[in-house]
């Protein structure tokens, strides 16, 4: 059957024809986000069952949605296995748009005890991100060697494999491997290969 798009935060699909949702019906996502203190993620935490490590030099993006006026100051994501021993070279955690170009970004922050510990990581963006327009965006996170002893281990959907564009669209995730950081405010990333595995990432 085809569908439109419901409009306002949080919007389901609804079938053409249908009596239009409620508004109640439409943001309770919004609502449930807003409960969390989550601005953005890109599926439900309770669904990411599994996790890993992230591969070294490898930037992973995952697709969101935000809105015009939403306001972005730290990067989340769940440490499933804490890292233990010498730290690797860099973590960093970004936003880019749907063309990979970097927004924002935070310090790095491989030193940080939020790697050393489980539970959810909480790192600031260097600067607050306004978003400009209602779209598409990517939240990324990118880890350069790894601990010495016990390698740090992320909370994410599945056991792997690749996750594939919906024909027509952009990227449910995306990847560029053989980096030494994320690229600079302003800088692109290209994501032009699917991810190996969805992430949980989140900001707020």
């Amino acid at each position: 059957m085809p569908t439109s798009p419901a409009s306002g935060p949080g919007s389901l699909v609804a079938p053409v024809g249908a009596a239009s949702l409620s508004s109640s019906m439409v943001n309770r996502d919004g609502i449930r986000r807003t409960g969390l203190n989550i601005l953005a993620e890109p599926f439900h935490a309770a669904v990411a069952s599994s996790n890993a490590v992230l591969a070294g030099g490898v930037a992973y993006a995952m697709a969101v949605g935000l809105r015009a006026g939403d306001v972005l100051t730290n990067m989340f994501t769940n440490v499933i296995t804490a890292g233990a021993g010498t730290a690797p070279t860099l973590i960093r955690q970004g936003v880019c748009d749907s063309a990979g170009v970097m927004l924002a970004v935070t310090a790095q922050s491989q030193a940080s005890a939020q790697w050393t510990a489980t539970g959810t990581s909480t790192i600031a963006l260097t600067a607050p991100l306004t978003i400009a327009a209602d779209g598409l965006y990517f939240l990324c996170i990118i880890e350069v060697g790894a601990f010495g002893t016990t390698p740090l281990q992320l909370r994410k959907c599945g056991s792997g494999g690749v996750v594939p564009a919906v024909a027509g669209g952009a990227l449910i995730a995306g990847a560029q491997t053989g980096l030494t950081d994320l690229p600079a405010v302003s800088s692109s990333l290209v994501l032009g290969s699917a991810s190996s595995g969805h992430w949980w990432l989140a900001a707020n």
